[in-house]
């Protein structure tokens, strides 16, 4: 029969608190990309294409034709 082993209790917390940091790290680091590429880069190219399909002028008539622009007032459905 082999004699116990004793614990090594010199270093450990040390070595636990290293170990958690790094996987902390690894897990931070895989949070950001996954919002990275699941969700910004998806929202920036929906608003790159909405720029570009997007007609300020035509905009704008429409708010004035329902009346929600306050400066000016809505036009009549005969105009």
């Amino acid at each position: 029969m082999s004699p116990l082993l004793k614990p090594q209790l010199r270093g450990h917390l040390r070595r636990d608190t290293l170990k958690h940091a790094v996987i902390m790290g690894g897990i931070v680091v895989a949070a950001f990309l996954s919002y990275k590429y699941l969700h910004l880069e998806p929202k920036k190219r929906a608003c790159e294409e909405h720029e570009k399909n997007y007609d300020a002028v035509k905009h704008a008539q429409e708010l004035k034709r329902y009346g929600l622009l306050q400066s000016t007032k809505p036009k009549k459905k005969d105009e």
